[in-house]
């Protein structure tokens, strides 16, 4: 039985199940839910592809895959972003972030406190300040006239 044969993926068993792990053999076809102990993602999957083909939570596997390079993060690319880079938000930290990420993300202003989500590449590539510090900057200039 799953319970028995792996008791680390049968620890994932989703408790909404009509069945129990004590009761379905690992290698089983049957499709069930399951909850990441890791993420805690739910998702569907047939038993004998978590037991035999080692597949798991779509969403850990996803991070694994999108590993940062070093000297591609956030922090290698753009270290005054990356202090700026709300990681409690994100839930993430930036040598985790690509610096080309289209990933939206959370900022939170180094002078005022500000908090506002863009882009992690349009930060790094516009070397984007704060809306609040840059509309503040604004204030009062006119613009030049030409001629």
């Amino acid at each position: 039985m799953l319970a028995e044969a792996r008791p680390d993926i049968a620890a994932e068993w989703h408790p909404d199940n009509a069945l129990a792990p004590e009761t379905v053999r690992a290698g089983s076809a049957r499709r069930v839910r399951w909850r990441c102990s890791v993420c805690a993602t739910e998702w569907e999957a047939i038993v004998s592809n978590r037991t035999y083909l080692g597949s798991g939570c779509p969403v850990c596997t996803a991070r694994k895959h999108a590993e940062v390079k070093p000297g591609s993060s956030l922090l290698d690319r753009a270290p005054w972003a990356a202090t700026e880079f709300d990681i409690e938000a994100n839930g993430m930290h930036p040598a985790q972030v690509r610096g080309t990420s289209t990933m939206l993300a959370w900022w939170e202003c180094f002078d005022c406190g500000y908090r506002w989500q863009a882009q992690v590449a349009n930060r790094v590539k516009r070397r984007g300040i704060c809306p609040k510090c840059a509309a503040r900057s604004q204030v009062g200039r006119r613009k030049r006239p030409r001629g």
